[in-house]
């Protein structure tokens, strides 16, 4: 049986389209002998997902989307995902729809339940949408970039005001104030190096001091005792009767003081005093004349 040319061609097309059925499945993720399982999932927003995007189970490929059909009546994407029948897949698994790189690409993951039953192939999954963390980012940005705007606002005015501070004169003055401050330091430094240098002098002082501090508590502990003593001398002097001897006393001394008493009259009269005088002055005239003539003025008889 001779081949025509035209048969040829027809087995040629016919591999060809094979090979594109198989690539085309291959990189769908499905393999040319891999069995695989489907199971269902709806989304009303499909994120941008489209056949042939991959499938991830804890982070490895396991399958992928082979297709998606859209629900009039009930408004919602259906999705048709075939996964590896390596994997088993609780019932009360959930499928995820989640960035896959930083560009926003969209992709599947299945989070699995922790049931012992098993899912069955044609199973449907609930969906859930992962958020966007660089979607959140970019939500966030605007009032990031209205705050920013508020504080580039607020420096700007802060830069001003400085401006205004530190003008010609005020930039003088700081720099004045620095030149003291520096003075003063240099000051301060020597003055604690001198103190460092008398360091054994101030410790001797100090202990002088503590112990100038127990003396005078001693000192203190002693007076304390003598005051103690005064006290009960005071009382023993009030006991024996001390201020009636002194109200004696000064009765006295008003009878002394009285001129129409005795001491009074003595006191405050001179009579007294010229008798005195005026007899000293006569003894005084008899011993002279006894001197000069003592046979005239003394007569010795003997018996």
């Amino acid at each position: 049986m001779k081949i025509t040319k035209e048969f040829k061609t027809g087995i040629f097309v016919i591999v060809t389209i094979l090979a594109v059925i198989l690539t085309v499945n291959y990189l769908r993720g499905n393999g040319f002998l891999q069995k695989n399982q489907t199971f269902f999932t709806t989304y009303s927003d499909v994120q941008g997902l489209n056949p042939a995007t991959p499938v991830y189970i804890n982070g490895f490929k396991a399958g992928s989307v082979t297709s998606i059909t859209f629900d009039k009546n009930a408004k919602v994407f259906k999705l048709k995902i075939s996964v590896s029948k390596d994997f088993d897949i609780p019932d009360d698994s959930r499928t995820e729809i989640f960035s896959s790189d930083i560009l926003g690409g969209k992709a599947i993951r299945i989070i699995c339940g922790t049931s012992a039953s098993t899912a069955l192939s044609g199973d449907e999954l609930p969906g859930f949408v992962c958020a966007d963390p660089l979607s959140s980012v970019m939500g966030g940005l605007p009032s990031v970039l209205e705050k920013f705007d508020t504080l580039v606002a607020k420096l700007h005015i802060t830069v001003d005001n400085l401006n205004d501070i530190l003008d010609r004169t005020n930039r003088d003055n700081i720099s004045s104030l620095i030149k003291h401050l520096k003075e003063s330091s240099e000051r301060i430094e020597s003055i604690t190096s001198h103190i460092d240098e008398k360091s054994p002098e101030i410790s001797e002082f100090i202990t002088n001091l503590n112990n100038l501090s127990k003396s005078l508590q001693e000192s203190a502990i002693k007076l304390d005792s003598t005051l103690a003593n005064t006290r009960d001398i005071s009382a023993q002097l009030n006991e024996a009767g001390l201020k009636e001897l002194i109200g004696n006393i000064n009765s006295a001394v008003v009878k002394i003081q009285d001129p129409s008493g005795s001491l009074g009259q003595l006191m405050v009269s001179d009579s007294l005093h010229n008798s005195l005088t005026t007899l000293v002055r006569d003894i005084d005239t008899l011993v002279n004349k006894i001197k000069e003539n003592p046979k005239k003025n003394l007569k010795i008889s003997v018996f």
